[in-house]
Protein backbone atom coordinates (compact mmCIF):
# COMPACT_ATOMS: atom_id res chain seq x y z
CA UNK A 1 0.00 0.00 0.00
CA UNK A 2 2.87 2.15 0.53
CA UNK A 3 3.47 2.00 -3.11
CA UNK A 4 0.76 2.88 -4.45
CA UNK A 5 0.65 5.72 -7.10
CA UNK A 6 -1.18 9.13 -6.32
CA UNK A 7 -4.67 8.72 -6.73
CA UNK A 8 -4.91 5.22 -6.82
CA UNK A 9 -7.05 3.75 -3.91
CA UNK A 10 -7.75 0.30 -2.99
CA UNK A 11 -10.99 -0.56 -0.75
CA UNK A 12 -10.54 -3.85 1.30
CA UNK A 13 -13.74 -5.38 2.70
CA UNK A 14 -13.44 -7.70 6.05
CA UNK A 15 -15.32 -8.46 9.01
CA UNK A 16 -12.10 -7.90 11.30
CA UNK A 17 -9.96 -5.17 12.00
CA UNK A 18 -6.67 -4.18 9.89
CA UNK A 19 -4.03 -6.31 11.34
CA UNK A 20 -1.66 -5.34 13.84
CA UNK A 21 1.36 -4.35 11.03
CA UNK A 22 -0.79 -1.97 9.19
CA UNK A 23 -0.89 0.57 12.21
CA UNK A 24 1.62 2.61 11.23
CA UNK A 25 -0.39 3.59 7.96
CA UNK A 26 -3.01 3.52 9.84
CA UNK A 27 -1.62 6.11 12.50
CA UNK A 28 -0.12 8.55 9.08
CA UNK A 29 -4.10 8.73 8.01
CA UNK A 30 -3.04 6.67 4.91
CA UNK A 31 -5.73 3.62 5.59
CA UNK A 32 -8.93 4.89 7.08
CA UNK A 33 -11.17 2.23 8.94
CA UNK A 34 -15.04 2.50 8.58
CA UNK A 35 -16.69 0.24 10.56
CA UNK A 36 -20.66 -1.45 10.39
CA UNK A 37 -22.10 1.59 11.85
CA UNK A 38 -20.55 4.15 9.61
CA UNK A 39 -21.76 2.26 6.44
CA UNK A 40 -25.32 1.64 7.93
CA UNK A 41 -28.07 2.83 5.65
CA UNK A 42 -29.99 5.22 6.85
CA UNK A 43 -33.91 5.06 5.89
CA UNK A 44 -33.44 8.51 3.51
CA UNK A 45 -29.69 6.22 1.77
CA UNK A 46 -32.24 3.17 1.68
CA UNK A 47 -34.71 4.87 -0.08
CA UNK A 48 -32.72 6.11 -1.98
CA UNK A 49 -31.21 3.22 -3.12
CA UNK A 50 -34.29 1.25 -3.86
CA UNK A 51 -35.42 4.16 -6.38
CA UNK A 52 -32.25 3.94 -8.30
CA UNK A 53 -32.85 0.05 -8.46
CA UNK A 54 -36.49 0.63 -10.24
CA UNK A 55 -38.30 0.40 -6.87
CA UNK A 56 -40.31 3.75 -6.77
CA UNK A 57 -43.21 2.52 -6.19
CA UNK A 58 -42.60 1.14 -2.87
CA UNK A 59 -44.51 3.18 0.01
CA UNK A 60 -42.69 4.60 2.74
CA UNK A 61 -44.04 2.23 4.87
CA UNK A 62 -42.52 -0.83 2.54
CA UNK A 63 -39.44 0.85 2.84
CA UNK A 64 -39.22 1.62 6.73
CA UNK A 65 -40.50 -1.94 6.92
CA UNK A 66 -37.39 -2.91 5.11
CA UNK A 67 -34.99 -0.68 6.98
CA UNK A 68 -36.04 -1.67 9.79
CA UNK A 69 -35.61 -5.45 9.04
CA UNK A 70 -32.46 -5.15 7.91
CA UNK A 71 -31.04 -2.28 10.21
CA UNK A 72 -29.75 -0.57 7.21
CA UNK A 73 -27.61 -3.65 5.76
CA UNK A 74 -27.06 -3.36 2.30
CA UNK A 75 -26.91 -6.77 1.54
CA UNK A 76 -30.00 -7.72 3.51
CA UNK A 77 -31.87 -4.74 1.86
CA UNK A 78 -31.06 -5.95 -1.88
CA UNK A 79 -31.71 -9.39 -0.90
CA UNK A 80 -35.00 -8.58 0.55
CA UNK A 81 -35.56 -6.71 -2.53
CA UNK A 82 -35.02 -9.50 -4.89
CA UNK A 83 -38.13 -10.99 -2.95
CA UNK A 84 -40.23 -8.01 -3.42
CA UNK A 85 -39.65 -8.35 -7.33
CA UNK A 86 -40.27 -11.76 -7.20
CA UNK A 87 -43.66 -11.40 -5.26
CA UNK A 88 -44.95 -8.19 -6.13
CA UNK A 89 -45.42 -4.95 -4.02
CA UNK A 90 -48.90 -4.57 -5.01
CA UNK A 91 -50.44 -6.56 -1.76
CA UNK A 92 -47.00 -5.75 -0.04
CA UNK A 93 -47.47 -5.33 3.47
CA UNK A 94 -44.89 -4.48 6.25
CA UNK A 95 -45.07 -8.39 7.75
CA UNK A 96 -45.28 -10.33 4.50
CA UNK A 97 -41.90 -9.91 3.14
CA UNK A 98 -40.26 -13.40 3.73
CA UNK A 99 -36.77 -13.71 3.91
CA UNK A 100 -35.48 -16.81 2.46
CA UNK A 101 -32.72 -15.09 0.20
CA UNK A 102 -31.75 -13.47 3.65
CA UNK A 103 -31.30 -16.80 5.58
CA UNK A 104 -29.38 -18.50 2.51
CA UNK A 105 -27.04 -15.94 3.09
CA UNK A 106 -26.34 -16.66 6.68
CA UNK A 107 -26.13 -19.86 6.27
CA UNK A 108 -23.58 -19.87 3.31
CA UNK A 109 -21.78 -17.18 4.58
CA UNK A 110 -21.46 -17.20 8.39
CA UNK A 111 -23.32 -20.42 9.84
CA UNK A 112 -21.81 -23.22 8.10
CA UNK A 113 -18.32 -21.70 8.57
CA UNK A 114 -17.64 -21.61 11.70
CA UNK A 115 -16.63 -24.73 14.26
CA UNK A 116 -19.49 -26.39 16.14
CA UNK A 117 -19.06 -24.97 19.64
CA UNK A 118 -19.83 -21.44 18.28
CA UNK A 119 -22.88 -23.02 16.65
CA UNK A 120 -24.21 -24.43 19.89
CA UNK A 121 -23.71 -20.98 21.44
CA UNK A 122 -25.36 -19.27 18.60
CA UNK A 123 -28.56 -21.16 18.89
CA UNK A 124 -28.67 -21.31 22.81
CA UNK A 125 -28.14 -17.49 23.08
CA UNK A 126 -30.83 -16.35 20.09
CA UNK A 127 -33.22 -17.36 22.77
CA UNK A 128 -32.43 -14.00 24.30
CA UNK A 129 -33.16 -10.26 22.26
CA UNK A 130 -30.67 -8.95 24.61
CA UNK A 131 -27.84 -10.29 26.76
CA UNK A 132 -25.18 -9.96 29.14
CA UNK A 133 -22.40 -11.88 29.20
CA UNK A 134 -23.72 -13.48 33.02
CA UNK A 135 -27.40 -14.17 30.86
CA UNK A 136 -25.21 -16.05 28.20
CA UNK A 137 -23.14 -17.81 30.56
CA UNK A 138 -26.72 -19.24 32.72
CA UNK A 139 -28.24 -19.88 28.89
CA UNK A 140 -25.31 -21.90 27.64
CA UNK A 141 -23.53 -23.56 30.29
CA UNK A 142 -20.55 -22.02 28.80
CA UNK A 143 -17.98 -20.44 31.31
CA UNK A 144 -15.73 -18.81 28.02
CA UNK A 145 -19.19 -16.81 26.63
CA UNK A 146 -17.59 -13.80 27.14
CA UNK A 147 -14.29 -14.20 25.24
CA UNK A 148 -17.54 -15.77 22.42
CA UNK A 149 -19.46 -13.02 22.40
CA UNK A 150 -16.13 -10.82 22.23
CA UNK A 151 -15.35 -12.83 19.45
CA UNK A 152 -18.20 -12.16 17.42
CA UNK A 153 -18.49 -9.03 18.20
CA UNK A 154 -15.00 -8.26 16.93
CA UNK A 155 -15.96 -9.95 13.69
CA UNK A 156 -18.84 -8.17 13.11
CA UNK A 157 -21.27 -11.28 13.25
CA UNK A 158 -24.62 -9.48 13.23
CA UNK A 159 -24.00 -8.33 17.03
CA UNK A 160 -24.27 -5.18 18.31
CA UNK A 161 -22.94 -4.06 21.84
CA UNK A 162 -24.47 -1.54 23.68
CA UNK A 163 -21.83 0.32 26.44
CA UNK A 164 -24.22 1.07 29.47
CA UNK A 165 -23.02 0.12 33.28
CA UNK A 166 -22.66 -3.72 32.03
CA UNK A 167 -22.73 -4.51 28.09
CA UNK A 168 -25.43 -5.72 26.63
CA UNK A 169 -25.08 -7.91 23.36
CA UNK A 170 -28.11 -7.87 20.58
CA UNK A 171 -28.13 -9.81 17.46
CA UNK A 172 -29.46 -8.67 14.08
CA UNK A 173 -33.35 -8.85 13.92
CA UNK A 174 -32.54 -10.99 10.50
CA UNK A 175 -30.01 -12.57 12.10
CA UNK A 176 -31.57 -14.05 15.23
CA UNK A 177 -34.91 -14.58 13.36
CA UNK A 178 -32.54 -16.92 11.17
CA UNK A 179 -30.99 -18.57 14.57
CA UNK A 180 -34.24 -19.34 15.57
CA UNK A 181 -35.58 -20.91 12.66
CA UNK A 182 -32.51 -22.98 12.57
CA UNK A 183 -33.74 -23.96 16.91
CA UNK A 184 -36.98 -25.11 15.62
CA UNK A 185 -35.70 -27.40 12.77
CA UNK A 186 -32.92 -29.10 14.86
CA UNK A 187 -33.89 -29.01 18.24
CA UNK A 188 -36.66 -31.88 19.55
CA UNK A 189 -39.81 -30.57 21.29
CA UNK A 190 -37.51 -31.28 25.03
CA UNK A 191 -35.01 -29.51 24.53
CA UNK A 192 -36.84 -26.00 23.24
CA UNK A 193 -38.63 -26.76 26.26
CA UNK A 194 -35.75 -27.05 28.27
CA UNK A 195 -33.83 -24.10 26.93
CA UNK A 196 -37.10 -21.74 27.09
CA UNK A 197 -37.32 -22.70 30.66
CA UNK A 198 -33.59 -21.83 31.00
CA UNK A 199 -34.04 -18.59 29.53
CA UNK A 200 -36.75 -17.55 31.86
CA UNK A 201 -35.19 -18.28 34.72
CA UNK A 202 -32.12 -16.46 33.49
CA UNK A 203 -33.92 -13.10 32.89
CA UNK A 204 -35.79 -13.77 36.35
CA UNK A 205 -32.24 -14.16 38.38
CA UNK A 206 -30.40 -11.73 36.34
CA UNK A 207 -33.60 -9.23 36.01
CA UNK A 208 -33.49 -9.04 32.51
CA UNK A 209 -36.25 -8.23 30.11
CA UNK A 210 -39.16 -11.18 30.31
CA UNK A 211 -41.74 -10.21 27.58
CA UNK A 212 -38.50 -10.17 25.25
CA UNK A 213 -38.30 -13.92 25.48
CA UNK A 214 -42.04 -14.22 24.49
CA UNK A 215 -40.68 -12.15 21.21
CA UNK A 216 -39.56 -15.77 19.65
CA UNK A 217 -41.19 -16.17 16.35
CA UNK A 218 -44.31 -18.82 16.40
CA UNK A 219 -44.51 -22.46 15.54
CA UNK A 220 -46.02 -25.83 16.44
CA UNK A 221 -43.15 -26.10 18.65
CA UNK A 222 -42.87 -23.13 20.39
CA UNK A 223 -46.20 -22.39 20.87
CA UNK A 224 -46.31 -25.88 22.77
CA UNK A 225 -43.79 -24.50 25.03
CA UNK A 226 -46.00 -21.57 25.86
Amino acid sequence: METLPEGINIICISREEPPARFARIRANGALRVMDAEQIRFTFDEARSMMHTKGFEGLSDIIVQSLHERTGGWAAGLMLMLERVRLTGVDTMTSSSITVKEVFDYFSQELFGKIDPEMREFLLKTSFMPKMTVQMAKGLTGMAHSGNLLARLYQRNYFIRRDIQQQPFYEYHPLFREFLMSRVEDLMTYYYLKDQFVRAMEVCVRLKGILAGILGIKPSLKTEAIR
